[in-house]
């Protein structure tokens, strides 16, 4: 699944470099996968930001309709991001 639309890579994407997540945004670039995808650069860097401060990302139906995850990253000791864990759920019809 590419890193903008799932929990986890937005995670990971939140503690990269401005220059990586640019070059990720133009190629392949920030395909839309389902209605509440992320395709834009700077709606991604609010969602990035928002990650940051509340120390958790959310996928709302972003890679595939009717599931949702939250995500949260794993830290070394000298506070650098090295992984990251969800837990996803599809809602019962």
């Amino acid at each position: 699944m590419p890193l903008h639309c799932t929990g986890v890579g937005k995670t990971l994407l939140a503690y990269q470099s401005v220059d990586l997540l640019n070059q990720i945004a133009e190629s392949p670039g920030l395909t839309r996968l389902t209605a509440n995808t992320i395709t834009g650069l700077p709606q991604l860097r609010r969602e990035l930001e928002r990650i940051r401060e509340q120390g958790y990302a959310v996928d709302q139906e972003e890679a595939v309709e009717g599931l949702r995850c939250v995500a949260g990253p794993l830290f070394n000791h000298h506070g650098q991001i090295v992984a990251a864990f969800s837990v996803a759920g599809r809602r019962c019809a």
